[in-house]
């Protein structure tokens, strides 16, 4: 329902997204050129693709993954394509089986920081797509029907662990990692 809700967004926004965008593509591929090798490059949050340079991905990488909570038709068409292309639908917080009880957020224990290289083999590149924002929404919508009371600032405090957590596995990644952000 959120992809369906971001793909409408996007073609009514097109043309101001267009320079945010155009901008993500860039760096991305800049810094996917700098890496030493070309074996698997991940993007977590690939979603529409709207921010992903695909094709010029998966001719530079001998393998590409793209990870996310989700994918539609259209991306999955895409992917199939060109070949060297995967698709991994993963919750890249590591959270979502194991969200923490009222308790864990009263004492704002902070999220478990994320494997982000996703256990893939030859990973030389990850490139987190304008997933920063989002890493929460889901974990607290469901804190919020589960856990009903809990005070707002503790649920605030574990999502900006989840941020955190996310900043924190990019920085420390065995490989060179890109980060664009909204």
């Amino acid at each position: 329902t959120e992809l369906v809700g971001i793909w409408a967004r996007y073609r009514r926004q097109r043309n101001a997204w267009a320079d945010h965008l155009a901008r993500a593509r860039m760096l991305c591929l800049r810094a996917a050129e700098a890496c030493p090798a070309h074996r698997t490059a991940l993007v977590l949050g690939a979603g529409l693709l709207h921010d992903v340079p695909l094709e010029a991905l998966a001719r530079s990488f001998r393998r590409v993954v793209l990870a996310d909570l989700a994918f539609l038709p259209p991306t999955t068409a895409q992917a199939r394509s060109l070949g060297n292309v995967e698709l991994l639908v993963r919750d890249v917080t590591g959270c979502m089986d194991a969200l923490p009880g009222p308790e864990a957020l009263a004492a704002r224990t902070p999220a478990p920081r994320a494997d982000l290289t996703l256990g893939l083999p030859d990973l030389d590149f990850v490139y987190s797509a304008n997933l920063l924002s989002q890493l929460p929404l889901y974990a607290l919508a469901d804190l919020r029907r589960s856990a009903p009371g809990q005070p707002e600032e503790d649920l605030e405090a574990f999502a900006a662990s989840l941020v955190q957590a996310h900043l924190e596995a990019l920085a420390q990644s065995p490989c060179p990692a890109c980060l664009v952000t909204d």
